[in-house]
């Protein structure tokens, strides 16, 4: 018997055989180990690469952003947006996010840490937080980045954290914005 895995990439194989313009996949990876995912991510981009047009489906959003040069977002089985990663994240990303992580083995002070950011950085708002990490929404606004830029090396130099890092919002932020705002308006 094959595993659900070894199953996929055969289909996978299979369906590039012939160079075909455009190459069908749905949730090419689902049920596939990490290194046999590594394999088929490189495959699509060397497909993709090489002239051919790629279209698949998948939940793994992650997947879609090291693959897709576009996106499109369905809710209700409806496209709801079709856009690039970034334009998608400009629409609906809300910017970026401030991550800080205290050592464990530290006696931090992440309630003082946080408290200076929030007041550092005017209209943020704490998304995640547990004894060790905070995750801070940045406003989105036009000098939100550089302003948190600065907070950042000086929570790192005032308090000594392990690391105070910014990132841009992920798909996935993306995908949970549009889909509760598409429900909240339907």
């Amino acid at each position: 018997m094959y595993s659900r895995g070894f199953k996929r990439r055969l289909s996978a194989a299979i369906s590039l055989i012939g160079d075909p313009p455009v190459v069908l996949f749905d949730e090419p990876t689902a049920g596939v180990d990490v290194m046999g995912k590594r394999l088929l991510w490189d495959v699509i981009l060397d497909t993709v690469a090489s002239g051919q047009a790629v279209l698949f489906t998948s939940n793994n959003m992650e997947e879609c952003e090291v693959l897709c040069n576009r996106v499109a977002i369905l809710v209700r089985g409806k496209i709801f947006c079709l856009d690039t990663l970034q334009g998608l994240k400009s629409r609906f990303g809300h910017g970026h996010r401030m991550v800080i992580k205290a050592g464990r083995d530290r006696d931090n002070h992440m309630d003082e840490i946080v408290s200076y950011a929030l007041h550092r950085l005017p209209g943020s708002y704490i998304v995640e937080r547990n004894l060790h990490m905070a995750k801070i929404q940045l406003p989105n606004k036009q000098n939100a980045l550089p302003e948190a830029v600065n907070c950042a090396m000086d929570i790192k130099r005032q308090f000594n954290v392990e690391a105070c890092s910014l990132i841009q919002n992920s798909l996935d932020d993306v995908f949970v914005e549009v889909t509760q705002s598409s429900v909240v308006t339907n």
